[in-house]
């Protein structure tokens, strides 16, 4: 990916969590509000109830007061009738007053001219419950004696001498309790009083609900536990946010409800704003953040640009960008540029040295084993002559024999020399011909076998009993196996073991030459096919060497296509090479 749609992803993952925290915040803030108005009704209708109780216990004391009146404890009753008027036209609260005796007959009721014939009252157990239990006793809904109207009255009874002689009653009409709900409620906010039995009193709701609170009786809940939310929901037809608190006092209940698509939709409002000022804010910070990294993609193009021309072995080109970093890497390109041309001359003139040096060293080694190679031919053949004399001395056959040997090492190490020369100046050529692997193992193993019975070794050959052809030069080949069965014959002790073993594996034939030598210790593995390159041995060898047999097996198995490697468990473990060659068809 380009550096501006890396800086445009840094972007967004930034971006992410911040639009996570938004909505998370969001959603937390939906639910403290829920949680808020919640609380806020709990709160509200026990505030409520509380004023319900106030004005219950207000009207009551009022109650009291008017009954222990001079003109009542004469028995005088027209002129309680006139001063009771005078009460209920101040407290405008009341729709009606009365005057029970202690049978539940009534005395006094302001809504008829006094010395009427009154009726039966609808309820006559209330009055008698507060004369017998001589407590006030608040009523529920209930229409009214006179106007049969839903009202709720307050039974107060006029205790003397130990007993209740009137009971004196207070109507309120629902109307009342709505004033006095709505000057407690806050805005936006509903409430409904309902009484004992679950029937509606009033309700602080517009419209319709409302309004048939002022006049009819409603019982919405059936038993004598009725559920305010259900209550609620039915008179609303629809689902509402509803606490509800219930006093101890009368028995009432206040609740207090919001509509729930009313404040869903304050809820969505206020989200709306909150999440189009978020997105604002991210939106400006992407557009800011997507202007700033333009520039800095723009600055690190430049400085691709001049790493590039440097890379074409060029000058530095000149950086101009707003990001100091930048700036200070473009400096030190320029820098370093300068450096690496500097140094690159010294290398090359380094190189043209070393590669002088190296042509040198081919020139010297070919030289060497051209120079060596005439003298060795003539100790050879004196030797030869030497062993045709027949000589009778012992001590002159030793000699002869010692020349022998030492003669041969050296016109072997001559030919590696001159091998490895012709190698490096690219002047060896491979005869190929398509050649039975099998057969050509065994000739080496007869040539061998000599030199590895006098070392007092065992040698083994294990061969496949169908031909193995490759594709290679039969001398160059004999020559890798011979190297390996010499390399191996010098590095194992008398009595030890060597084995050769020819397989096919896949496309290639694989010669395995194995021993149970001094074995290479794994630190030497790596560099064992290098030219001079020999595993350390402990004690002195006789055999010598100048390590470059290994070296010339690489070489001409990489020439064939092939390949070479080494293994061994470690000092002590023996070696193993395996020379791998790829097969060849017969008829091709």
């Amino acid at each position: 990916m380009s550096m501006r749609t890396h800086l445009v992803l840094l972007i967004f993952i930034a971006v992410l969590p911040l639009v996570a925290f938004s909505t998370t915040m969001m959603f937390l803030l939906s639910r403290q509000e829920r949680q808020a108005m919640e609380r806020g009704l709990a709160e509200n209708a026990a505030q409520l109830a509380a004023g319900v109780d106030s004005e219950l216990r207000r009207s009551i004391s009022k109650l009291e007061v008017l009954g222990h009146s001079s003109s009542l404890a004469r028995g005088d009753l027209g002129a309680f009738d006139a001063m009771a008027r005078r009460v209920v036209v101040a407290d405008s609260k009341w729709e009606n007053l009365m005057l029970i005796g202690a049978d539940g007959e009534q005395l006094v009721n302001l809504r008829l001219p006094f010395g009427s014939r009154l009726p039966k009252l609808n309820r006559p157990d209330l009055p008698l419950r507060a004369a017998r239990s001589l407590q006030p006793v608040v009523s529920d809904m209930a229409p009214g004696v006179v106007a049969q109207r839903p009202l709720t009255a307050i039974y107060v009874p006029l205790v003397q001498e130990g007993a209740a002689r009137y009971v004196v009653a207070a109507a309120i009409e629902p109307p009342n309790w709505r004033q006095m709900l709505h000057s407690q409620l806050p805005s936006g906010m509903h409430a409904l009083l309902i009484d004992g039995r679950g029937s509606v009193i009033t309700s602080t709701q517009s419209g319709e609900l409302g309004a048939a609170q002022d006049g009819t009786l409603h019982d919405v809940a059936a038993g004598s536990t009725p559920d305010i939310g259900q209550t609620v929901r039915a008179l609303l037809g629809q689902d509402a946010y509803v606490a509800y608190h219930q006093s101890a006092y009368s028995g009432w209940s206040v609740a207090t409800f919001v509509p729930a698509a009313e404040f869903d939709s304050r809820v969505r409002r206020s989200a709306a704003v909150m999440a189009g000022g978020f997105g604002v804010l991210i939106a400006f910070g992407i557009a800011v953040a997507l202007l700033l990294g333009r520039r800095t993609a723009r600055s690190i193009s430049e400085l691709v640009a001049s790493v590039k021309a440097v890379a074409h072995g060029g000058e530095a080109l000149p950086v101009h960008a707003h990001v100091t970093e930048v700036n200070e890497a473009g400096r030190a390109l320029t820098e370093t540029a300068a450096l690496l041309a500097d140094r690159l001359r010294r290398e090359r003139a380094a190189r043209a040295e070393v590669e002088a040096a190296d042509r040198a060293k081919n020139a010297f080694l070919a030289m060497l084993g051209h120079e060596l190679r005439n003298p060795v031919a003539t100790i050879r053949n004196a030797v030869e002559i030497m062993k045709r004399s027949q000589a009778s001395s012992e001590p002159a056959q030793r000699a002869v024999g010692v020349v022998d040997r030492q003669s041969a090492h050296i016109t072997r190490l001559v030919e590696d020399l001159l091998d490895l020369a012709r190698i490096e100046q690219g002047k060896i050529a491979l005869r190929k011909e398509i050649i039975d692997l099998r057969e050509l193992l065994q000739t080496v193993a007869e040539d061998q076998r000599a030199a590895v019975d006098r070392a007092g070794l065992q040698f083994a050959l294990d061969l496949p009993a169908a031909a193995v052809w490759v594709h290679a030069d039969r001398v160059r080949i004999a020559q890798v196996i011979g190297n390996l069965v010499h390399n191996a014959a010098k590095f194992t002790p008398r009595g030890g073991e060597i084995r050769v073993a020819l397989a096919r594996h896949g496309g290639y034939a694989q010669v395995r030459v194995r021993d149970s030598g001094a074995g290479i210790e794994p630190a030497a593995l790596e560099r064992i096919f290098e030219p001079f390159v020999q595993a350390e041995q402990d004690g002195a060898r006789a055999a010598g060497g100048l390590g470059l047999g290994l070296a010339l097996v690489r070489t001409l198995v990489d020439l064939h296509g092939g390949t070479v490697r080494a293994a061994s468990k470690g000092k002590g473990q023996g070696a193993e090479f395996t020379v791998s060659l790829p097969s060849a068809d017969q008829a091709a």
